[in-house]
Protein backbone atom coordinates (compact mmCIF):
# COMPACT_ATOMS: atom_id res chain seq x y z
CA UNK A 1 0.00 0.00 0.00
CA UNK A 2 1.16 3.43 -0.90
CA UNK A 3 1.31 6.34 2.09
CA UNK A 4 -1.12 8.23 -0.07
CA UNK A 5 -3.67 6.07 -0.09
CA UNK A 6 -3.95 6.94 3.71
CA UNK A 7 -5.70 9.96 2.42
CA UNK A 8 -8.90 8.16 1.75
CA UNK A 9 -8.98 7.58 4.94
CA UNK A 10 -8.15 10.78 6.70
CA UNK A 11 -9.87 13.63 4.25
CA UNK A 12 -13.03 11.52 5.42
CA UNK A 13 -12.89 12.99 8.64
CA UNK A 14 -15.24 15.05 9.69
CA UNK A 15 -12.97 17.52 11.76
CA UNK A 16 -11.10 17.98 8.35
CA UNK A 17 -14.33 19.31 6.85
CA UNK A 18 -15.00 21.36 10.49
CA UNK A 19 -11.52 23.11 10.66
CA UNK A 20 -11.85 23.76 6.86
CA UNK A 21 -15.34 26.10 7.30
CA UNK A 22 -13.82 27.42 10.92
CA UNK A 23 -10.93 29.12 8.57
CA UNK A 24 -13.22 30.08 5.86
CA UNK A 25 -16.01 31.53 8.11
CA UNK A 26 -13.43 32.83 11.43
CA UNK A 27 -10.85 33.14 9.71
CA UNK A 28 -9.00 32.05 13.68
CA UNK A 29 -8.99 28.53 14.66
CA UNK A 30 -6.59 25.85 16.86
CA UNK A 31 -6.20 22.39 16.02
CA UNK A 32 -5.88 20.77 19.53
CA UNK A 33 -4.42 17.48 20.64
CA UNK A 34 -3.10 16.75 17.30
CA UNK A 35 0.11 14.05 18.11
CA UNK A 36 2.94 13.18 16.33
CA UNK A 37 2.52 12.88 12.30
CA UNK A 38 -1.05 13.04 13.02
CA UNK A 39 -0.79 16.93 11.54
CA UNK A 40 0.75 16.18 8.74
CA UNK A 41 -2.15 13.77 7.69
CA UNK A 42 -5.05 16.28 8.45
CA UNK A 43 -3.57 19.03 7.50
CA UNK A 44 -3.09 17.46 3.66
CA UNK A 45 -6.34 16.72 3.90
CA UNK A 46 -7.53 19.88 5.24
CA UNK A 47 -5.18 21.76 1.84
CA UNK A 48 -7.06 19.40 -0.58
CA UNK A 49 -10.33 21.38 0.61
CA UNK A 50 -8.53 24.97 0.44
CA UNK A 51 -7.31 25.58 -2.93
CA UNK A 52 -5.12 28.33 -1.46
CA UNK A 53 -1.42 28.50 -0.28
CA UNK A 54 -0.52 27.55 2.95
CA UNK A 55 2.66 28.97 5.08
CA UNK A 56 3.57 26.93 7.91
CA UNK A 57 6.02 28.79 10.61
CA UNK A 58 6.97 26.11 12.90
CA UNK A 59 9.52 26.89 16.36
CA UNK A 60 12.38 25.75 14.49
CA UNK A 61 14.60 24.56 12.13
CA UNK A 62 14.03 20.08 13.13
CA UNK A 63 10.44 20.51 13.56
CA UNK A 64 9.86 22.05 10.28
CA UNK A 65 12.21 19.70 8.55
CA UNK A 66 10.01 16.93 9.71
CA UNK A 67 7.21 18.28 8.89
CA UNK A 68 8.06 19.36 5.35
CA UNK A 69 9.08 15.57 5.09
CA UNK A 70 5.93 14.13 6.08
CA UNK A 71 3.56 16.40 4.45
CA UNK A 72 5.79 15.61 1.24
CA UNK A 73 5.33 11.78 1.66
CA UNK A 74 1.56 12.39 2.42
CA UNK A 75 0.51 14.76 0.01
CA UNK A 76 0.27 15.11 -3.65
CA UNK A 77 0.61 19.39 -3.32
CA UNK A 78 3.83 21.02 -4.37
CA UNK A 79 5.71 21.57 -0.57
CA UNK A 80 8.20 23.74 0.14
CA UNK A 81 10.62 24.33 2.47
CA UNK A 82 11.81 27.84 2.94
CA UNK A 83 14.95 27.83 5.16
CA UNK A 84 17.42 30.90 6.38
CA UNK A 85 19.94 31.77 3.75
CA UNK A 86 22.91 31.10 6.38
CA UNK A 87 24.88 27.65 7.57
CA UNK A 88 22.70 28.41 11.22
CA UNK A 89 21.47 31.89 11.56
CA UNK A 90 22.16 35.32 10.47
CA UNK A 91 23.57 36.14 13.54
CA UNK A 92 27.19 34.48 12.28
CA UNK A 93 27.06 35.84 8.75
CA UNK A 94 28.38 32.17 7.27
CA UNK A 95 25.96 32.00 3.77
CA UNK A 96 24.77 28.22 3.11
CA UNK A 97 24.53 27.59 -0.79
CA UNK A 98 21.83 25.01 -0.46
CA UNK A 99 19.54 27.29 1.78
CA UNK A 100 20.12 29.82 -0.71
CA UNK A 101 19.34 27.84 -3.53
CA UNK A 102 15.70 26.28 -1.41
CA UNK A 103 14.86 30.08 -0.78
CA UNK A 104 15.09 31.00 -3.79
CA UNK A 105 12.99 28.49 -5.33
CA UNK A 106 10.55 28.99 -2.80
CA UNK A 107 10.30 33.12 -3.92
CA UNK A 108 9.95 31.79 -7.55
CA UNK A 109 7.07 29.69 -7.16
CA UNK A 110 5.21 32.49 -4.89
CA UNK A 111 5.96 35.16 -7.90
CA UNK A 112 4.72 33.27 -9.95
CA UNK A 113 1.64 32.44 -8.36
CA UNK A 114 1.60 28.51 -7.91
CA UNK A 115 -0.44 27.29 -5.42
CA UNK A 116 1.63 25.61 -3.04
CA UNK A 117 2.75 24.85 0.67
CA UNK A 118 5.53 27.05 2.39
CA UNK A 119 7.12 25.69 5.53
CA UNK A 120 9.53 27.68 7.54
CA UNK A 121 10.70 28.87 11.15
CA UNK A 122 11.76 31.98 12.69
CA UNK A 123 15.08 32.37 11.69
CA UNK A 124 14.03 32.23 8.21
CA UNK A 125 11.14 34.59 7.68
CA UNK A 126 13.06 37.54 9.75
CA UNK A 127 15.33 37.75 6.45
CA UNK A 128 14.63 40.21 4.60
CA UNK A 129 14.30 39.31 0.70
CA UNK A 130 14.70 41.10 -2.59
CA UNK A 131 11.48 42.78 -3.62
CA UNK A 132 8.59 40.84 -5.95
CA UNK A 133 9.14 42.86 -8.68
CA UNK A 134 12.73 43.31 -8.35
CA UNK A 135 12.79 39.13 -8.69
CA UNK A 136 10.59 39.22 -11.85
CA UNK A 137 12.48 41.58 -14.05
CA UNK A 138 15.68 40.09 -12.95
CA UNK A 139 14.46 36.75 -14.11
CA UNK A 140 15.46 35.82 -17.42
CA UNK A 141 13.47 33.43 -19.10
CA UNK A 142 14.01 31.43 -22.29
CA UNK A 143 11.63 29.05 -24.13
CA UNK A 144 12.07 26.39 -26.66
CA UNK A 145 11.47 28.03 -30.19
CA UNK A 146 12.63 31.49 -29.56
CA UNK A 147 15.19 33.59 -31.03
CA UNK A 148 17.59 35.14 -28.89
CA UNK A 149 21.17 35.68 -29.20
CA UNK A 150 23.89 34.03 -27.34
CA UNK A 151 25.73 37.53 -26.89
CA UNK A 152 22.46 38.83 -24.89
CA UNK A 153 22.15 35.85 -22.51
CA UNK A 154 25.77 36.52 -21.61
CA UNK A 155 25.26 39.89 -21.55
CA UNK A 156 22.07 39.86 -19.10
CA UNK A 157 24.17 36.58 -16.97
CA UNK A 158 27.04 39.09 -16.82
CA UNK A 159 24.86 42.02 -15.34
CA UNK A 160 23.37 39.30 -12.47
CA UNK A 161 26.87 38.73 -11.54
CA UNK A 162 27.02 34.97 -12.41
CA UNK A 163 30.36 33.70 -12.87
CA UNK A 164 31.87 32.64 -16.25
CA UNK A 165 33.26 28.98 -15.86
CA UNK A 166 34.88 26.06 -17.91
CA UNK A 167 32.54 23.76 -16.30
CA UNK A 168 29.43 24.62 -13.83
CA UNK A 169 29.58 23.02 -10.54
CA UNK A 170 27.21 25.18 -8.38
CA UNK A 171 24.27 28.09 -8.74
CA UNK A 172 25.36 31.28 -10.09
CA UNK A 173 28.18 29.91 -13.04
CA UNK A 174 27.67 29.18 -16.40
CA UNK A 175 29.68 28.41 -19.38
CA UNK A 176 29.54 28.47 -23.04
CA UNK A 177 30.68 26.12 -25.57
CA UNK A 178 29.95 27.07 -29.69
CA UNK A 179 26.84 26.71 -29.73
CA UNK A 180 25.85 25.28 -26.34
CA UNK A 181 25.61 27.54 -22.92
CA UNK A 182 25.28 25.64 -19.71
CA UNK A 183 23.91 27.53 -16.89
CA UNK A 184 23.27 26.98 -13.12
CA UNK A 185 19.96 29.04 -12.13
CA UNK A 186 19.84 29.80 -8.03
CA UNK A 187 16.06 27.99 -8.38
CA UNK A 188 16.85 25.01 -9.70
CA UNK A 189 18.30 21.39 -8.58
CA UNK A 190 20.50 20.71 -11.72
CA UNK A 191 22.10 23.34 -14.24
CA UNK A 192 20.76 23.67 -17.74
CA UNK A 193 22.26 23.12 -21.16
CA UNK A 194 20.77 25.11 -23.94
CA UNK A 195 21.55 24.26 -27.47
CA UNK A 196 21.41 26.93 -30.05
CA UNK A 197 20.78 26.79 -33.82
CA UNK A 198 21.72 29.99 -34.80
CA UNK A 199 20.24 32.59 -32.56
CA UNK A 200 17.49 29.97 -32.21
CA UNK A 201 17.08 27.76 -28.86
CA UNK A 202 16.70 24.49 -30.50
CA UNK A 203 16.84 22.74 -26.97
CA UNK A 204 16.66 22.73 -23.10
CA UNK A 205 17.53 19.85 -20.97
CA UNK A 206 19.01 19.60 -17.43
CA UNK A 207 22.01 17.66 -16.67
CA UNK A 208 23.87 15.70 -14.02
CA UNK A 209 26.94 17.84 -13.06
CA UNK A 210 29.23 14.58 -12.38
CA UNK A 211 28.22 12.45 -15.39
CA UNK A 212 27.37 15.44 -17.51
CA UNK A 213 24.44 13.16 -18.42
CA UNK A 214 21.41 14.96 -19.65
CA UNK A 215 17.83 14.57 -17.01
CA UNK A 216 15.09 15.76 -18.12
CA UNK A 217 13.73 18.19 -21.37
CA UNK A 218 12.10 21.53 -20.76
CA UNK A 219 9.97 23.70 -23.43
CA UNK A 220 10.60 26.71 -21.37
CA UNK A 221 12.99 27.96 -18.01
CA UNK A 222 13.45 30.89 -15.42
CA UNK A 223 16.79 31.58 -14.62
CA UNK A 224 16.98 33.43 -11.15
CA UNK A 225 20.11 35.41 -10.06
CA UNK A 226 21.27 35.55 -6.51
CA UNK A 227 18.75 37.24 -4.97
CA UNK A 228 19.45 36.69 -1.16
CA UNK A 229 22.13 38.98 0.14
CA UNK A 230 23.78 40.00 -3.22
CA UNK A 231 27.23 41.49 -3.85
CA UNK A 232 27.39 45.45 -2.92
CA UNK A 233 27.89 46.31 -6.31
CA UNK A 234 24.43 44.77 -7.47
CA UNK A 235 22.12 47.54 -6.57
CA UNK A 236 19.55 45.87 -8.74
CA UNK A 237 18.48 43.22 -6.44
CA UNK A 238 19.70 45.20 -2.46
CA UNK A 239 16.17 46.93 -2.45
CA UNK A 240 14.33 44.21 0.19
CA UNK A 241 11.11 44.10 1.53
CA UNK A 242 9.51 41.05 3.61
CA UNK A 243 9.10 37.41 2.87
CA UNK A 244 5.11 38.16 3.58
CA UNK A 245 5.00 40.60 1.01
CA UNK A 246 5.03 37.62 -1.58
CA UNK A 247 2.01 35.73 -0.05
CA UNK A 248 -1.61 36.03 -1.49
CA UNK A 249 -4.00 37.91 0.35
CA UNK A 250 -6.02 34.50 0.55
CA UNK A 251 -3.10 32.61 1.67
CA UNK A 252 -3.60 30.43 5.09
CA UNK A 253 -0.81 30.81 7.86
CA UNK A 254 -0.22 28.03 10.14
CA UNK A 255 1.20 28.23 13.45
CA UNK A 256 2.56 26.31 16.48
CA UNK A 257 3.76 28.26 19.66
CA UNK A 258 3.74 31.75 18.02
CA UNK A 259 4.62 33.17 21.37
CA UNK A 260 8.02 30.90 21.59
CA UNK A 261 8.33 32.02 17.42
CA UNK A 262 7.75 35.89 18.34
CA UNK A 263 10.59 35.23 21.73
CA UNK A 264 13.44 34.12 18.85
CA UNK A 265 12.91 36.79 16.55
CA UNK A 266 13.25 39.19 19.98
CA UNK A 267 16.63 37.42 20.54
CA UNK A 268 17.48 37.58 17.07
CA UNK A 269 16.58 41.62 16.77
CA UNK A 270 18.96 42.14 19.69
CA UNK A 271 22.09 40.14 18.65
CA UNK A 272 21.73 41.77 15.17
CA UNK A 273 21.56 45.46 17.04
CA UNK A 274 24.70 44.66 18.45
CA UNK A 275 26.48 43.77 15.37
CA UNK A 276 24.75 47.34 13.64
CA UNK A 277 22.80 44.81 11.63
CA UNK A 278 19.44 44.95 12.94
CA UNK A 279 17.90 46.59 8.67
CA UNK A 280 18.51 43.21 7.63
CA UNK A 281 15.72 41.83 9.23
CA UNK A 282 11.84 42.49 9.98
CA UNK A 283 11.50 43.42 13.24
CA UNK A 284 9.17 40.78 15.13
CA UNK A 285 6.15 43.70 16.11
CA UNK A 286 6.36 44.05 12.09
CA UNK A 287 6.06 40.06 11.92
CA UNK A 288 3.05 39.96 14.24
CA UNK A 289 1.45 42.60 12.16
CA UNK A 290 1.94 41.06 8.73
CA UNK A 291 0.36 37.04 10.81
CA UNK A 292 -2.60 39.08 11.64
CA UNK A 293 -3.45 39.96 8.26
CA UNK A 294 -4.11 36.77 6.71
CA UNK A 295 -6.51 33.88 7.93
CA UNK A 296 -4.68 32.07 11.17
CA UNK A 297 -4.65 28.08 12.07
CA UNK A 298 -2.79 27.06 14.62
CA UNK A 299 -1.68 23.90 16.65
CA UNK A 300 0.49 22.65 19.77
CA UNK A 301 -0.11 23.32 23.44
CA UNK A 302 -1.93 26.84 23.26
CA UNK A 303 -3.68 29.11 21.27
CA UNK A 304 -1.74 32.54 20.90
CA UNK A 305 -4.71 34.22 18.90
CA UNK A 306 -7.67 32.45 20.85
CA UNK A 307 -8.91 30.22 17.76
CA UNK A 308 -12.08 28.39 18.07
CA UNK A 309 -10.84 24.96 19.54
CA UNK A 310 -11.22 21.90 17.19
CA UNK A 311 -10.00 18.83 19.78
CA UNK A 312 -8.74 15.76 17.79
CA UNK A 313 -8.64 12.09 19.92
CA UNK A 314 -5.56 11.32 19.13
CA UNK A 315 -2.10 9.20 21.03
CA UNK A 316 1.19 8.49 20.56
CA UNK A 317 2.78 5.27 19.09
CA UNK A 318 3.25 2.54 22.09
CA UNK A 319 6.66 2.05 22.84
CA UNK A 320 7.92 -1.61 22.03
CA UNK A 321 11.59 -1.48 22.67
CA UNK A 322 12.15 -4.19 20.12
CA UNK A 323 9.91 -6.68 22.05
CA UNK A 324 7.91 -7.80 19.25
CA UNK A 325 5.30 -10.06 21.14
CA UNK A 326 4.26 -7.38 22.86
CA UNK A 327 3.72 -5.50 19.59
CA UNK A 328 2.04 -8.68 18.40
CA UNK A 329 0.07 -8.51 21.11
CA UNK A 330 -0.66 -4.59 20.74
CA UNK A 331 -1.83 -5.71 16.91
CA UNK A 332 -3.97 -8.29 18.43
CA UNK A 333 -5.66 -6.11 20.58
CA UNK A 334 -6.19 -3.78 18.18
CA UNK A 335 -8.01 -5.68 15.83
CA UNK A 336 -10.18 -7.09 18.82
CA UNK A 337 -11.11 -3.26 19.11
CA UNK A 338 -11.94 -2.80 15.81
CA UNK A 339 -8.84 -0.78 14.68
CA UNK A 340 -6.71 -1.15 12.17
CA UNK A 341 -2.93 -1.31 12.21
CA UNK A 342 -0.27 -0.39 9.63
CA UNK A 343 3.19 -0.48 10.10
CA UNK A 344 5.20 2.01 7.70
CA UNK A 345 8.52 1.66 6.15
CA UNK A 346 10.73 2.55 3.84
CA UNK A 347 12.30 -0.69 3.29
CA UNK A 348 10.54 -3.71 2.13
CA UNK A 349 13.13 -6.25 3.34
CA UNK A 350 11.74 -4.68 7.13
CA UNK A 351 8.14 -5.40 6.19
CA UNK A 352 9.27 -9.15 5.10
CA UNK A 353 11.06 -9.51 8.78
CA UNK A 354 8.31 -8.39 10.67
CA UNK A 355 6.22 -11.00 8.92
CA UNK A 356 8.95 -13.12 9.48
CA UNK A 357 9.09 -12.52 13.14
CA UNK A 358 5.09 -12.74 13.53
CA UNK A 359 5.02 -15.97 11.81
CA UNK A 360 6.73 -17.25 14.43
CA UNK A 361 5.14 -15.44 17.39
CA UNK A 362 1.74 -15.86 15.91
CA UNK A 363 0.03 -16.67 12.97
CA UNK A 364 -3.30 -14.85 13.59
CA UNK A 365 -1.03 -11.45 14.05
CA UNK A 366 -1.91 -9.25 10.88
CA UNK A 367 -1.19 -5.71 9.84
CA UNK A 368 -1.36 -3.35 6.95
CA UNK A 369 2.21 -2.64 4.81
CA UNK A 370 2.60 0.91 3.98
CA UNK A 371 5.74 1.49 1.81
CA UNK A 372 6.91 4.70 2.62
CA UNK A 373 7.17 6.32 6.51
CA UNK A 374 6.44 9.64 8.70
CA UNK A 375 8.26 10.78 11.23
CA UNK A 376 6.22 9.73 13.99
CA UNK A 377 3.45 7.09 14.45
CA UNK A 378 0.55 7.68 16.17
CA UNK A 379 -3.14 6.38 16.64
CA UNK A 380 -6.90 7.99 15.96
CA UNK A 381 -8.91 6.78 18.00
CA UNK A 382 -12.03 8.35 16.59
CA UNK A 383 -11.25 6.15 12.63
CA UNK A 384 -9.58 3.55 15.20
CA UNK A 385 -6.18 3.31 12.43
CA UNK A 386 -3.11 2.59 14.43
CA UNK A 387 -0.27 4.43 12.23
CA UNK A 388 3.05 2.56 13.83
CA UNK A 389 6.79 3.51 12.02
CA UNK A 390 9.44 0.52 12.11
CA UNK A 391 12.07 3.17 13.34
CA UNK A 392 10.16 3.63 16.23
CA UNK A 393 9.57 0.01 16.69
CA UNK A 394 13.37 -1.17 16.19
CA UNK A 395 14.50 1.79 18.08
CA UNK A 396 15.87 4.10 15.01
CA UNK A 397 17.45 7.33 15.16
CA UNK A 398 14.81 8.80 11.96
CA UNK A 399 17.31 11.67 10.41
CA UNK A 400 14.92 14.61 8.16
CA UNK A 401 15.95 14.69 4.49
CA UNK A 402 16.49 18.55 3.52
CA UNK A 403 16.54 18.50 -0.52
CA UNK A 404 20.44 19.41 -1.16
CA UNK A 405 21.54 19.29 -5.03
CA UNK A 406 25.09 20.06 -4.11
CA UNK A 407 26.41 16.91 -3.28
CA UNK A 408 29.71 17.67 -1.94
CA UNK A 409 31.30 14.36 -4.12
CA UNK A 410 30.11 16.26 -7.40
CA UNK A 411 31.18 19.52 -6.64
CA UNK A 412 34.61 18.04 -5.55
CA UNK A 413 34.90 16.03 -8.84
CA UNK A 414 33.90 19.12 -10.69
CA UNK A 415 36.56 21.23 -8.97
CA UNK A 416 39.59 18.55 -9.54
CA UNK A 417 38.53 18.30 -13.46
Amino acid sequence: MEIKSLHKVFEKHSKVIECSNLITQTGKVFLNNLIGSARSLYLSGIFRNQDKNHLIILPDKETAAYLQNDLTAVSGQKILFFPTSYKRSIIYGQEDAANLLLRAETLQALANNEICVVVTYPEAIVEKVVEKEKLISSTLKLNVGEQVSIDFIQEVLQECHFQYVDFVYEPGQYSIRGSIIDIFSFASDDPYRIDFFGDEVESIRSFDIENQLSKENFKSISIVPKIVNPGSDNEELKQTDSFFSYLHQETIIWLEDFKFTLEKIEVLETKLEEQNRIEEIVSKINILGFATQYKIAEFGQKSYFNGVEVSFNTSHQPSFNKNFELLGNNILDNFSKDYTTYILSDNEKQIERLNAIFNDVNTQIKFEPVLQTIHEGFIDHDLKVCLYTDHQIFGRYHKFRIKNSLRKKEQITMREL
